[in-house]
């Protein structure tokens, strides 16, 4: 009887530890996926501060005040989903994309700013500027 007791939490705890990492991420951009194991983990997360990247992203909102991808959002549990990305742009930045949802897009941004602390210990995101933003044809 031990030994299934044993077996059981040498099997199932590291399976569902692992999985938990996998349900947070499974929305991402496979490219962010190792940017938010930066923020999440002891690694120094400010040097990733001035990185550019281009990545084809699939929008889901676009406004004057929003702009939203629907591969940068990060699920910790069932009550805590947040975006991985605060995008900095201007109305102009996004006048192609305006108004449209789940189209994929090429999205070009520089990191400005990790939030990484005691004000969001399971939420750490990223300031983005965003350089262009356009629909993939």
């Amino acid at each position: 009887m031990n030994i299934k007791i044993l077996l059981f939490i040498l099997v199932f705890i590291p399976v569902a530890a692992y999985g938990e990492n996998i349900s947070a991420t499974r929305n991402l951009h496979p490219d962010l996926i190792p940017i938010y194991e930066t923020l999440t983990s002891d690694q120094q997360a400010q040097q990733l501060v001035g990185t550019s990247f281009v990545l084809t992203l699939n929008l889901k909102h676009a406004s004057e005040k929003y702009l939203l991808f629907h591969d940068t959002q990060v699920i910790v549990d069932e009550v805590t989903k947040y975006y991985l990305i605060k995008w900095l742009f201007t109305p102009d930045d996004v006048k192609t994309i305006m108004g449209k949802a789940d189209l994929p897009c090429r999205v070009k941004g520089r990191i400005i700013e990790v939030t990484k602390g005691a004000t969001t210990p399971d939420m750490p995101y990223l300031a983005v500027k965003l350089l262009k933003v356009d629909l993939e044809p």
